[in-house]
């Protein structure tokens, strides 16, 4: 059974969201609602509904992660990094490639996290540059404790 606006809005307004229990009652008009909220100046509602709609495995839930990830708003891309790991292999390395780049730590460490097992050479070739340029010894020891050696 879908989810009304309402009931989304109260599940999202947990301080801690049972996403899993919202998941199966998302339909196209619920995502359109966390596309809005994701747009938001609520920064609360924006990140949760960023996250539930990269939760949602559709392509316009991973649209909301994308445009997230070209947010002016530091905490919106923080989202957008953290969804990542649950959108599709070809969208999380298009998000990935434009976010690692991102000149905040945490959301190269979240990037780093959902694509280390990554074969894609434009995400391996980040990583590199990364590896001999990031001012960040954490994020240098997190490349190079990925499987595949990064010189």
């Amino acid at each position: 059974m879908a989810i009304s606006e309402k009931d989304l809005l109260l599940a999202l307004s947990n301080e801690e969201p049972r996403y899993f229990e919202i998941l199966p009652k998302l339909d196209e008009k619920a995502i359109a609602i966390l596309s809005g909220l994701s747009k938001g100046n609520d920064l609360m509602l924006a990140t949760k509904a960023i996250f539930l709609a990269g939760l949602s495995k559709t392509p316009s839930g991973a649209d909301i992660v994308e445009t997230a990830s070209k947010s002016a708003v530091k905490l919106k891309r923080i989202a957008s990094a953290s969804a990542l790991e649950h959108l599709t292999a070809e969208k999380r390395e298009k998000i990935a490639l434009k976010l690692i780049d991102d000149a905040d730590i945490s959301i190269q460490k979240l990037v780093i996290r959902a694509t280390g097992n990554s074969k894609s050479a434009k995400l391996k070739e980040k990583f590199t540059k990364l590896t001999n340029e990031s001012p960040s010894g954490y994020i240098r020891e997190l490349i190079a404790a990925l499987p595949e050696p990064f010189p």
